[in-house]
């Protein structure tokens, strides 16, 4: 199963490029455990933007 046709009630975890400008898929997640993971992969890396959604995220993130 591709991380963009993920199951609609799962979210995916989506990592913000700099080089690219793009957001990337990155992981998986069920709603019950979603936060905790967005929390190990912003703790693992700091500098870095996050989100939690559904579809590919459409803006950058603020200040980028």
């Amino acid at each position: 199963m591709s991380l963009i046709n993920a199951v609609p009630q799962q979210q995916i975890l989506w990592r913000y490029s700099l080089v690219t400008g793009n957001w990337h898929p990155v992981r998986i997640c069920d709603p019950k455990n979603a936060a905790a993971w967005l929390q190990i992969f912003q703790d693992d890396e700091p500098g870095v933007d996050f989100r939690l959604e559904k579809t590919r995220p459409g803006r950058k993130p603020l200040g980028r």
